[in-house]
């Protein structure tokens, strides 16, 4: 079985409940093993939440668009996923069994899987062995009045410069320099860059990274966020609280990387992932209610709870 680690396809594991009975605060979403075996070829497009599928039987299952929440999806040996049209899956696990599984079939579309978009996608089959930049970190915090960005690549192939981006709202995002990337290396590399004048808020500034290729592909590293005015220095901020269901709660921290699990009264895990960085935002489909969050941190743990209406 293989697994998609790189920075560009971040795996992730949820463990969801598997008992459908309700408990007092909370009514959880059930899943089965597997929502949908594709076993001959198919195209899904639209809105998908808490779908496993398996892709079957040398098949190629082909994603047209649209958005993929909490999924998971599983790729035998002799068959593939291919994308025509631009495409968001956030909290994803992608499994593979064979090799250049992953092709992209119309030139100029954005596909975003988790944490990580990508843009003018040449055609094509591709393997995590194939891509650009494999990140291990991306952080950024405080320094006195400074914003200190920070990041580190495993590898880098044909990789140009990275873009900073910084943002208010996730909507708007305002370029404010570029860093010289190495090319080519595998070896670990870091780097790090200086936001000094960034808008005096009482609020949450966002900062990310557009990662150009020489050949002129693209995609985006992060965001990551820094809380600034009336509690920044508190070590985990969470909003919205109370949350609607099917909206993002985000998660800033002062840690540069954190363990995030979310929990019910009586223990049942909803959510449970690894982040590399100090935010994170995660669609709430568990259900609806009381909702525990524990964020661990080196020897750090806080629990805050979170109500999902």
């Amino acid at each position: 079985m293989k697994y998609i680690l790189s920075a560009i396809f971040f795996s992730l594991l949820l463990s969801c409940a598997n008992n459908s009975d309700n408990i007092p605060g909370f009514v959880p979403i059930d899943l089965s093993t597997y929502t949908k075996i594709v076993s001959s070829d198919e195209t899904m497009r639209g809105t998908f939440v808490d779908e496993k599928i398996l892709v079957t039987s040398n098949s190629v299952l082909t994603i047209a668009g649209g958005t993929f929440l909490r999924c998971l999806i599983e790729v035998d040996e002799g068959s593939s996923i291919s994308f025509t049209n631009t495409t968001d899956m956030r909290d994803m696990q992608i499994i593979l069994h064979g090799e250049d599984q992953l092709c992209v079939a119309t030139q100029g579309i954005s596909v975003i899987i988790n944490d990580n978009t990508f843009t003018n996608i040449a055609t094509g089959c591709y393997d995590d062995d194939d891509l650009p930049v494999e990140l291990i970190y991306f952080t950024s915090k405080l320094v006195s009045e400074d914003i200190l960005l920070e990041w580190a690549t495993a590898t880098e192939t044909n990789s140009d410069i990275y873009e900073i981006q910084r943002s208010y709202d996730q909507k708007s995002w305002d370029i404010l320099d570029t860093v010289q990337a190495a090319g080519n290396s595998d070896v670990k590399l870091e780097y790090d860059y200086t936001d000094s004048d960034y808008k005096n808020i009482n609020g949450v500034v966002y900062h990310r990274l557009n990662q150009i290729d020489l050949d002129g592909n693209n995609n985006y590293f992060g965001p990551v966020a820094v809380k600034h005015g009336d509690h920044a220095e508190d070590e985990v901020i969470m909003y919205p609280n109370p949350v609607n269901f099917g909206d993002d709660l985000n998660i800033t921290t002062t840690f540069e990387s954190m363990n995030i699990k979310i929990y019910d009264s009586i223990g049942r895990i909803h959510y449970e992932r690894s982040h590399s960085s100090n935010f994170a935002t995660i669609p709430m489909y568990f259900g609806t209610g009381l909702l525990i969050v524990e964020i661990k941190s080196g020897s750090s743990t806080i629990t805050e709870k979170v109500i999902v209406e």
